[in-house]
């Protein structure tokens, strides 16, 4: 389809979507990016944060966090190789929340020029994106889900 593309993205245990889609927004180390049908070639570094995806139709967005790895358009291909995924339906809320006082305490008490600092502070976005895309109402045939 002409106002489409295809979206696949994956992460080292396999693929996690493959469909066909009318818009996708990507994290990137720069910032946000906005990919449509007939962007130019792309390849660039994810983020920390939320991808979020329009189907064809136009009715149904899907978010999830992404952190780390690269995406790549090419064709009518938008190609996500991810470190890690973070869909809302398979998180809960308890498995990262004791995680976070440990990181703040962490990220507050070690010189931020270390690799350990950059580290925590990459896993402490990750929580607060997860905190944002539970936050979310995924837009699913008009009604908020």
């Amino acid at each position: 389809m002409e106002n489409s593309f295809k979206l696949e993205i994956l992460v080292p245990s396999g693929k996690i979507v493959s469909t066909d889609v009318s818009a996708v927004t990507i994290p990137t180390e720069m910032g946000e990016v906005g990919i449509l049908p007939g962007h130019a070639s792309y390849v660039t570094t994810l983020g920390v944060g939320l991808l979020e995806y329009t189907s064809v139709d136009g009715r149904t967005i899907k978010s999830m966090v992404v952190a780390g790895g690269i995406a790549q358009f090419a064709g009518d291909t938008l190609r996500i190789l991810a470190d890690t995924v973070d869909e809302k339906d398979k998180v809960t809320k308890g498995d990262y929340d004791k995680d976070r006082s440990t990181l703040e305490t962490a990220i507050s008490n070690v010189d931020t020029t270390t690799p350990e600092w950059t580290a925590n502070k990459s896993k402490l976005e990750r929580i607060n994106a997860i905190d944002a895309l539970m936050a979310r109402n995924d837009r699913s045939n008009g009604l908020a889900s």
